[in-house]
C-alpha cells in the first residue's frame, strides 16, 4: 500500500527533473495522441450509406421517403438518389419492392 502512495510523489520528482522543453514535448505528444484517437473514433463510428434507388420523379421520391420514414429507416437524398444505412439496405430494398418500386442503380 505504501508503494502505491509513493507513485505520485515519484512521478512528481521525475516531472520536476525534466527541462521545460522536455515537458512541452511530452504534453504536446500526449495531446496529439488523444486528438488522433478522437478523430479515428469519430470517423470509424460514422454510418456508411449506400444507394437504395434512384427516383425518376419527385412523386416516386415522396413515396420512397414516406415508406422509409414510416418504417423507421434513416436515409439521405443526393441528386434524386435515396441512400440508406448499409446495414438497412436489404430490408429497405424488400420494403420498397413490396410496394412495387424497383431499386434502380446508377451504374
Amino acid at each position: 500500500m505504501d508503494k502505491l502512495k509513493q507513485i505520485p510523489a515519484r512521478f512528481l520528482e521525475i516531472w520536476k527533473s525534466w527541462s521545460r522543453n522536455q515537458k512541452i514535448i511530452i504534453v504536446s505528444a500526449v495531446a496529439v495522441f488523444i486528438a488522433a484517437v478522437v478523430v479515428i473514433a469519430v470517423v470509424l463510428s460514422r454510418p456508411t450509406y449506400q444507394e437504395l434507388t434512384r427516383c425518376e420523379d419527385y412523386n416516386e421520391m415522396n413515396t420512397v421517403t414516406s415508406l422509409l420514414t414510416d418504417n423507421g429507416y434513416t436515409y439521405q437524398i443526393d441528386n434524386m438518389a435515396v441512400k440508406v444505412k448499409e446495414q438497412d439496405l436489404t430490408n429497405a430494398k424488400m420494403l420498397i419492392a413490396s410496394n412495387d418500386i424497383k431499386p434502380r442503380d446508377i451504374h
